[in-house]
């Protein structure tokens, strides 16, 4: 990605998760799939949690997605597509490193839902 002028797509949880196994073996902890509650529990372990999302941090209305056709099939996708390192919670907001907007936290509710939409992708070391 090189400019915001053209569209442009990220990788999904799996190919990062083997990169990081790579250089951290059996440290890494993929959560896809799992329910938020895990994701929450490594955050109080200290451990920070890396995040598929989208740049809203809150659920895209399907207008936003449009439907691609691969060799596995259709998979719907959204240029909003995004990815930040989250590093703890209140009952209110969840709080994150996020390198393209400098946003810090975002709403829990709306968070988690966003969450959810992009396939519930969490890898944590």
């Amino acid at each position: 990605m090189y400019t915001f002028s053209e569209p442009g797509y990220g990788v999904y949880h799996k190919p990062v998760a083997a990169l990081a196994k790579k250089y951290a073996g059996d440290r890494v902890n993929d959560l896809s799939g799992k329910n938020f509650s895990e994701v929450l529990a490594k955050l109080n372990q200290n451990k920070p949690v890396w995040v598929i999302i989208n740049a809203t941090y809150k659920k895209l209305p399907k207008s936003e997605f449009i439907t691609w056709q691969t060799k596995q099939g259709e998979i719907h996708i959204t240029m909003r597509e995004h990815s930040v390192l989250v590093t703890g919670y209140d009952d209110k907001y969840i709080y994150f490193n996020d390198p393209l907007n400098k946003h810090t936290r975002a709403p829990i509710n709306d968070f988690i839902l966003a969450w959810e939409q992009m396939g519930k992708q969490a890898i944590a070391l």
